[in-house]
């Protein structure tokens, strides 16, 4: 496969220039990347490219990240909502590396909320966790910034599960709920222009492209809708008739074959690691919070979307 070369790549005489800017700026003791017309995540894809051997992987990531800030500068963008897969089917979770399939999931959000970038007042990202049977959100997953976003996809979510049937994931419900935070919480309201950013593991039950569904599906209301579908979803759902019909637009549908590609997961992980040095303060601690108040879908409920709400 013929790959893209990045900007940096083929501009060796302008990242040069970037870098003594960079060194510039630390010899005085400032580290304002914006300076140099850089945000903070842009130079962990400079350190990345270092290594030949994983620039598939480095290149699969930026282009991720262009398309996401496209959408943001293009559209207008100003609030993400991340769905997250958070089961794993049982055919599949007597594979030796299930338990890094949801922790991978887990790291595709922190580079989204990073890469965003997501501000709490500007652009907040909102975090909604779905299964086979339900989808469920709490209020401290909402209104979060870049590194506040990071760390709740990280530390706070529930950890995935092994599906109990094989039905598809309920990400109808997800978007009900995170549209209903969008507009409800303190950062929110009906003047928010989301994106939705989907991230799977396996099939899901949606009705976008349903027609006697239409007016009905939850998923619709965002105009912009990204589906980055992981492991077993990128190779299940190229043999589904279905698959592409979920992103807004052919470009919005991502897949990640990281069995097929090398380096995959170690370039993401070392990607977060990164950013969460670079964009987050040195010795920072998290926010103390009070309990969440979350909310959770009812499963089987045929006429709309039930809830009940418990404190954690």
């Amino acid at each position: 496969m013929k790959l893209r070369l990045f900007p940096y790549m083929l501009k060796p005489i302008f990242w040069l220039l970037v870098l003594l800017g960079l060194l510039a700026l630390k010899a005085k003791g400032q580290t304002d990347y914006n300076d140099v017309g850089l945000d903070c995540w842009d130079v962990c894809f400079m350190e990345a490219s270092d290594e030949q051997e994983s620039q598939e992987a480095v290149e699969f990531y930026y282009t991720l990240v262009e398309k996401l800030r496209f959408m943001r500068m293009y559209y207008g963008v100003n609030t993400t909502a991340l769905l997250v897969d958070s089961s794993i089917h049982s055919k599949h979770f007597a594979e030796p590396n299930h338990g890094s399939v949801f922790s991978f999931e887990q790291a595709l959000g922190s580079l989204i909320a990073y890469t965003t970038p997501a501000e709490e007042t500007s652009h907040p990202v909102f975090i909604v966790q779905f299964d086979e049977n339900q989808a469920w959100y709490c209020d401290t997953w909402g209104c979060n910034g870049r590194c506040e976003g990071s760390d709740t996809l990280m530390f706070d979510v529930e950890d995935a599960l092994e599906a109990d049937t094989d039905e598809r994931g309920k990400i109808e419900d997800a978007c009900h709920l995170a549209a209903k935070a969008i507009i409800n919480e303190p950062c929110g309201g009906y003047d928010r222009n989301p994106m939705l950013v989907a991230i799977t593991n396996s099939k899901f039950d949606d009705h976008v492209m349903r027609h006697h569904h239409h007016k009905d599906s939850s998923c619709k209301r965002f105009r912009h809708r990204m589906h980055i579908g992981t492991h077993f979803t990128a190779y299940e759902m190229e043999k589904d008739n279905r698959r592409k019909r979920f992103a807004s637009t052919h470009h919005n549908h991502i897949m990640v074959k990281d069995r097929e590609m090398p380096h995959m997961k170690t370039v993401l992980k070392n990607l977060v690691e990164c950013m969460s040095v670079e964009c987050c303060s040195t010795g920072r601690k998290r926010k103390k919070r009070s309990a969440p108040v979350c909310e959770r879908t009812l499963a089987g409920y045929e006429k709309g979307f039930d809830t009940f709400t418990w404190s954690k």
